[in-house]
């Protein structure tokens, strides 16, 4: 090999490590993160571990990644508890093209593949940092966690246990389920804008479902009878009933369109009994 072509060779290498370690840093906590299918924030806990368990949270609608990290009840009791809370953005879809959503299976023709989309934010994500991929927590709030509940349903591969509050499936409800999950749903008793039973949106042809029915299509996938309840617990003012030794898991607090208190540390309490040891 010349001289010359020894240098471009060095060259070359050089520039490949330099792009790499630009794509590195590319993002800090606290900044948006933008990869190819969209952005998202992140906070780490202040005592990092070897390999550290996930919390992918998918916002209400209309919100942000930005706003869901700044929700301090949520967001820094995961990461006091040696989580990686990454919050996801949203995209305006087709109903609403100046608020951010989620291409939930509504009826309404998809924009984006939201699953694939979470599992590229972990590969992103673990450029940067060492993450527990058998310990990885979806979240969601409202519509977010209608989200949720569809890639648990649909597209759960890559993702350890499912925790929406708040939002549920929406109309057509799936005939099935590809296979049982780990699913721990909250809700509001006097949550009028995602009701239990779901309602009509008024002037768009999207309607949403039913929270006990899509908890007895989750059963159906789990091998279960629709009707047998196995277990129910009574914590404070809330109501749980219990499938599948716990990992399904439906409770219901007695307020209107919002988590109850505490709700992070109770879904890690359910999360870190469920979650296999990594």
């Amino acid at each position: 090999m010349s001289w010359r072509a020894a240098l471009l060779t060095g060259v070359c290498a050089a520039l490949t490590l330099l792009s790499a370690a630009a794509a590195a840093v590319d993002c800090v906590e606290g900044e948006p993160c933008s990869i190819a299918k969209g952005s998202y924030h992140y906070a780490i806990p202040a005592n990092r571990s070897a390999a550290m368990p996930v919390i992918l949270h998918f916002h209400g609608y209309g919100s942000s990644g930005a706003a869901a990290l700044r929700n301090a009840p949520v967001a820094e009791a995961a990461t006091a508890r040696g989580y990686i809370f990454v919050a996801l953005d949203g995209t305006p879809g087709p109903l609403a093209p100046q608020r951010n959503d989620w291409s939930v299976r509504d009826g309404t023709p998809p924009w984006r593949d939201e699953a694939g989309f979470a599992r590229a934010v972990l590969d992103d994500l673990a450029r940067r940092y060492a993450i527990d991929r058998t310990r990885v927590l979806m979240t969601g709030f409202s519509r977010g966690g209608s989200m949720v509940w569809d890639i648990a349903c649909h597209d759960p591969a890559g993702f350890t246990a499912f925790a929406p509050a708040s939002g549920a499936f929406w109309r057509p409800l799936p005939e099935a389920c590809s296979g049982p999950v780990k699913l721990l749903h909250h809700h509001g008793w006097s949550d009028k804008v995602v009701p239990i039973e779901g309602r009509q949106i008024p002037g768009l042809p999207i309607r949403q479902g039913d929270v006990f029915a899509g908890m007895g299509i989750l059963r159906e996938a789990a091998g279960l009878g629709d009707d047998l309840l196995q277990s129910f617990a009574v914590e404070g003012d809330t109501l749980c009933r219990l499938w599948m030794d716990e990992a399904l898991r439906l409770c219901l607090h007695p307020g209107g369109h919002t988590p109850p208190s505490g709700w992070i540390d109770q879904v890690l309490d359910w999360f870190e009994r469920k979650a296999p040891a990594g």
